[in-house]
């Protein structure tokens, strides 16, 4: 029975550690599955923000290039006005 005893605490010993292992994988698996759903929540969310961003730049867009134009009809107008009264000197 003496000799028996090591081996008893052994085995006991491995099957705590195997116990613990199957703990700590069930943990990490559980914390994998967390960080694939906050993957998935952030690409969404990624892509909802490119879409806002789409829709907020696009009047800003089109507000830019009138501007543009109506600098380039600001311009002529001067050139124009200009010309007029170079003409009349």
């Amino acid at each position: 029975m003496k000799d028996l005893f090591p081996i008893s605490i052994f085995t006991i010993i491995v099957l705590f550690s195997i116990y613990q292992n199957f703990r700590i994988w069930d943990k990490v698996s559980d914390d994998n599955q967390f960080t694939h759903q906050v993957i998935i929540e952030n690409k969404k969310l990624i892509k909802q923000l490119k879409i806002d961003q789409k829709e907020l730049i696009q009047p800003l867009e089109k507000q830019f290039a009138d501007i543009i134009q109506n600098q380039k009809k600001m311009i002529m107008t001067i050139d124009t006005i200009r010309s007029d009264l170079l003409f009349f000197k």
